[in-house]
């Protein structure tokens, strides 16, 4: 077998294992909606945006545009794509890394596909879920790669700035940080070329997101819709309670996100590489090191977002267990013994916290907010409030508040997401234009607020069992039954249940469905991104690895454009436009380097 062959063997291995890795849930355990806490908000986002703008979902508009264009090339329904995406994502996370450390060179190259498996496994924590964040991961790892080779372009590391930044503004502000401080370093060892061009990547891919969000910020819009329990605490103004809340969640979960004994073996990683691959290690690790106790102290941000998205441990602790190897050479067996246990060890904690995960939809709510939806749809005019009851009886309902919300809000149509509110409450008290209080200042804080968040004049007010518990809708005459376990505040006529296509529907994926599409999903960004791939680096095993990254922001950024011109990705026709539009321009791409006497890359 040749080398090329060999290594191209290693590359498909490493994807073919997180591709396994990734689908699990879905192929094992059957799940039909995406796991993670996030994933209700990516439903309605991608619902809402694709269909009315993505100006009505606020400043985070690549990740529902990137999954609008797939589910309109792949025809997935809501459920599908914001399962299938993420998985996908969380091979190419380990592809790019793997694609960074081989371009980067230097001694310990060939631990390239260590970095891969490494950073894909620990890319779970972000494919639970954190769809946003995970697609700048993605870019931000191969617009590093972009700038490790001995040819670097600073225009391509642009382009995968660009696209992935409009998926996370914040995290894209994190990410300019990390190369603003490896500017600096290669500044002072004496690589001003590198230097000018990380600051050059790092400038214009920032102003291209930049423009992008203010243009789609420029329609109508957003939704005023809290997405989480923490915005809810922050809009009741209990801010101490949300401080408490980042420094408890880190607490509970940093020791499950990184395996510790991944540090050590991260900083030896970076302490042994060398060049740009040292200087951009070295800066996200002191990133970390300073923003993480910086977030604990002031709770401007959770702390443990910085850890999940620290995605230099695994790539460093795959150079660490490299030069382990080298180090124990004398005793070969041992030192296969030693880096192998210490490997299964970072890589069995990732999957146990993986296998953990749940979906945050289950069948019942998906049938009954469904119901509940027609059911609101048919009696109001749109402009009309509909307000949904949440009470489980405790206090523990501020959680499920956020969640109920998220969900109602994917079931409605599209055209209705802006007139939902919910109520954190009894009915009785909603109807007597009251909190509900229960000596919890949290809850109490967040039933006032959810109160005076309700518009004034006529609105319907519904609940369900699913999210509501009070024996009251059963007494109040203001309410009547309108189903099993559903209550309306309005006469429930015929609903007339239109047939929906497929793509972008609400409702559970079959799990066969999920696995498959995220192979599809994959399998598009790479082609979609292969000739931005392919004029980047030299050599093809590289630029393969990188191109599904490519192929995310390219589909971002033309799903933008799109959009802010007044397209709307629903459109089957937008969608491929989109599609065709982020391959077309890798292809021309490759014919002017072609043109221009570029060589193609090698084995």
């Amino acid at each position: 077998m040749s080398v090329r062959a060999r290594e191209l063997a290693w590359l498909v291995g490493v994807a073919v294992g997180l591709l396994l890795v990734m689908s699990w849930p879905y192929l094992v355990d059957g799940f039909r909606f995406g796991v993670g806490p996030d994933v209700p908000v990516y439903l309605w986002w991608t619902r809402v945006g694709a269909s009315e703008g993505l100006s009505q979902i606020g400043s985070r508009q690549g990740a529902p545009a990137l999954a609008a264009v797939l589910a309109g090339v792949l025809n997935l329904n809501a459920a599908a794509v914001t399962a299938a995406l993420p998985a996908a994502l969380g091979v190419a996370a380990g592809t790019a890394a793997a694609g960074l450390v081989r371009a980067a060179g230097g001694r310990f190259a060939s631990s390239w596909w260590l970095a891969g498996v490494l950073t894909g496994v620990f890319s779970v924590h972000l494919v639970a879920g954190y769809l946003a964040n995970l697609i700048f991961a993605v870019t931000f790892l191969a617009a590093a790669a972009c700038l490790a080779g001995a040819r670097r372009s600073w225009g391509a590391a642009a382009l995968l700035l660009a696209g992935g930044g409009l998926a996370h503004p914040p995290f894209l502000i994190h990410g300019e940080v990390i190369l603003a401080v490896v500017a600096v370093l290669a500044w002072r060892a004496g690589a001003r070329d590198e230097a000018r061009d990380v600051v050059l990547a790092a400038g214009v891919g920032g102003l291209v997101a930049g423009a992008g969000v203010l243009a789609t910020l420029g329609g109508p819009g957003p939704i005023a819709a809290e997405t989480s329990k923490d915005a809810f605490l922050r809009r009741a103004g209990l801010d101490a309670s949300l401080v408490d809340a980042y420094r408890e969640r880190f607490r509970l979960r940093a020791a499950r996100y990184v395996q510790w004994i991944a540090v050590p073996l991260a900083v030896v990683g970076t302490a042994k590489s060398d060049g740009f691959l040292r200087r951009f290690l070295t800066s996200w690790l002191l990133v970390m090191a300073v923003g993480i106790p910086l977030g604990w102290i002031t709770g401007w941000y959770p702390p443990d977002r910085l850890v999940t998205f620290g995605f230099a441990v695994p790539v460093a602790a795959a150079i660490g267990a490299a030069w382990t190897v080298e180090r124990l050479s004398g005793r070969r067996l041992l030192a296969l013994a030693l880096v192998g246990a210490l490997v299964a060890w970072m890589i069995g904690g990732a999957l146990i916290a993986w296998l953990r995960q749940r979906p945050f939809v289950s069948i019942d709510e998906s049938t009954a907010t469904t119901s509940v939806m027609r059911y609101a749809a048919a009696v109001t005019e749109p402009g009309t409030p509909i307000v949904v009851l949440v009470d489980q009886g405790d206090p523990a309902s501020t959680f499920l508040l956020a969640r109920a919300a998220n969900t109602l809000r994917a079931a409605a149509p599209p055209d209705r997401g802006a007139d939902l509110h919910v109520f954190l409450g009894t009915a009785t008290d909603l109807f007597a234009e009251r909190p509900t209080q229960r000596g919890d200042p949290e809850f109490d804080a967040v039933s006032a607020w959810t109160l005076g968040a309700i518009p004034t004049g006529e609105r319907l007010v519904l609940a369900i069992a699913q999210f509501y518990r009070g024996s009251d809708v059963r007494s109040d005459p203001r309410l009547q039954r309108i189903a099993e376990g559903m209550w309306g505040s309005m006469p429930s006529p015929p609903v007339n249940v239109v047939a929906q296509p497929s793509r972008l529907s609400w409702g559970p994926a079959s799990a066969p469905m999920i696995a498959l599409a995220t192979l599809g999903a994959l399998i598009v960004l790479a082609v979609l991104g292969l000739g931005y791939a392919v004029v980047t680096f030299d050599d093809l095993i590289t630029a393969l690895a990188a191109a599904p990254a490519f192929g995310a922001a390219a589909v971002s950024l033309a799903a933008v454009a799109l959009d802010t011109a007044g397209l709307r990705l629903y459109d089957l026709g937008v969608a491929i436009a989109a599609a065709a539009a982020a391959g077309l321009g890798g292809l021309v791409w490759l014919l002017v380097a072609k043109r221009e006497g570029r060589r193609a890359p090698t084995g």
